[in-house]
């Protein structure tokens, strides 16, 4: 007897770990930079230049962009940015991890603090969390046809499985120009600046993966002319593309993250030869994973008639899409300055960041909770000090139905903020209003035997003897033609023949003539 066995493409996790590091250091202000006299706002940002795979290990390597955003009470120069590099190398235990291997990493500025040590030294501490993952992918054999010359039975079953068709990394690049309005003055310099993705979703299409984001981009710049006014400009901009991806398939499910390696921008001149553009480009890291859904027939068992025939089983590791969707949570509440700080008069910027802090199984459904990160800039009626910021911590928690998940499944969850308002009530307090958007995709791992070889023997004739050559069988609960064939090694056809059979439906209580197939 022979097998036809068709692959099926599986990836699993192969292991996976996570590292804090501390960063601390101290840095002097450059002599071309204006005195200190007060921290008005701070941006943490992390940039992934190597991650490279050893023998149980991964060595990551990069470095954090820390940018200060301060007042100065020197002529001419009221704010003033300063940025500092501080370079990072870790190394992680990933057991089982070699050379080679394709690593997915994720990091998180768990915490991020600048101090003032005085009017030309500041201090920074931050704490970053790297979490590293690799995936194997491998391929099970699943028996699906059974041919020889020997008379034998055999049944079949359906698995719904979600085969890892593209595994793969790739990079995505944004290029936008911004011109500001007519009513603001020339670029001078820009001060200060935040952009920002969002919204980012992924589709796949035939030989491409589609790419639709917005572009949210902020700007604290000095004008032109003699009083050198400082402004402000923001705007958010739609943008799209494609990745070129050969072997997608529009039916495929797109598990795809991302991380920003590069990011630059500069002011060039308009047709008019005013400064008055802004050129953006940023580059995207992509992890893809590109999942098909597929019901494969795979056989099940088998039984002889004139044969012993055994089926030799393994157990095969499959999973199966449970669910990927998204879901809107509404966070609303409200932000009141510190005592000290200068009161609001103007709200210049506001920008939230979404943080996922705990994953859990409930029943039926996957509970989220996290914080939303608010920072805001605004302007004081305060001429010696008109600028400061207020940060705040907003709790949110989400609960997405998921009918079936369990402690086997698998989930990939990523959260992101859709839409974020933030109003003055007064001159000491905001109402912030934001929807977090949540992405999750969650797969059910299972364990399924698999028919891997056939054996055939000669029948135990003393066992084949034992057996009734007629019998009138009454039918059990459980009952099926199949099991009552191969106990009396008779084919399923053969049972229907005899009763006047139509279909393989069988009721407790039902009597079967069994009329014994096997003779020596």
């Amino acid at each position: 007897m022979n097998l036809i066995k068709k692959n099926i493409h599986m990836d699993c996790l192969k292991s996976k770990a996570s590292n804090q590091i501390t960063l601390e250091e101290d840095f002097n202000l450059p002599d071309v930079k204006p005195d200190m006299d007060k921290i008005i706002f701070k941006e943490g940002d992390i940039r992934i230049e190597e991650v490279k795979a050893s023998g149980d290990h991964v060595t990551v390597r990069g470095k954090l962009l820390a940018s200060l955003l301060y007042a100065s009470n020197d002529s001419g120069e009221q704010l003033a940015r300063v940025q500092k590099e501080m370079p990072f190398e870790e190394t992680v235990f990933l057991e089982g991890v070699e050379s080679g291997d394709n690593v997915d990493y994720s990091y998180e500025i768990e915490d991020f603090s600048v101090s003032m040590i005085n009017s030309r030294k500041a201090s920074i501490r931050s704490i970053i969390t790297i979490k590293m993952s690799v995936r194997e992918l491998y391929d099970e054999e699943a028996a699906t046809e059974l041919y020889g010359e020997e008379e034998a039975e055999y049944r079949k079953k359906y698995l719904d499985l979600a085969e890892i068709a593209i595994c793969k990394k790739d990079i995505y690049r944004i290029r936008q120009e911004i011109e500001f309005p007519a009513g603001m003055p020339n670029i001078a310099q820009i001060i200060w600046n935040s952009i920002r993705i969002s919204n980012l979703d992924f589709k796949a299409l035939d030989g491409k993966i589609s790419v639709q984001g917005e572009l949210e981009a902020f700007f604290l710049f000095e004008g032109e002319g003699e009083e050198r006014p400082i402004r402000f400009y923001e705007t958010a901009m739609p943008f799209s593309g494609v990745i070129e991806c050969s072997d997608c398939r529009e039916i495929m499910i797109p598990d795809i993250t991302w991380q920003v390696s590069h990011k630059e921008f500069e002011v060039r001149p308009d047709f008019d030869g005013e400064e008055r553009v802004v050129a953006l480009e940023m580059v995207l890291d992509l992890n893809i994973k590109m999942y098909e859904e597929e019901q494969v027939e795979i056989l099940s068992d088998v039984y002889g008639v004139t044969k012993e025939i055994t089926a030799v089983t393994l157990p095969g590791s499959f999973k199966s899409l449970l669910l990927k969707n998204e879901g809107k949570c509404r966070v609303a509440d409200k932000l009141k300055i510190a005592p000290g700080a200068g009161k609001i008069l103007q709200l210049m910027h506001s920008e939230a960041e979404a943080v996922l802090d705990e994953t859990k199984i409930v029943e039926d459904g996957l509970e989220l909770n996290g914080t939303l990160l608010i920072n805001c800039l605004y302007i004081t009626g305060d001429d010696k000090m008109p600028y400061y910021s207020l940060q705040g911590m907003l709790p949110f928690s989400y609960v997405m139905d998921v009918n079936g998940i369990d402690a086997k499944c698998t989930s990939n969850v990523a959260v992101s903020v859709e839409q974020l308002n933030v109003t003055m009530l007064d001159s000491e307090e905001l109402e912030v209003k934001a929807v977090v958007r949540v992405h999750a995709i969650v797969f059910c791992e299972h364990k399924e035997d698999m028919i891997t070889d056939i054996q055939v023997q000669e029948l135990d004739m003393n066992k084949v003897k034992n057996l009734p050559s007629m019998v009138i069988y009454v039918a059990g609960k459980d009952d099926s033609l199949w099991q009552i064939g191969k106990k009396y090694y008779v084919s399923v056809k053969r049972i229907k023949e005899i009763n006047g059979l139509s279909g393989d439906d069988l009721k407790e209580g039902d009597k079967l003539l069994i009329v014994k197939g096997a003779q020596k």
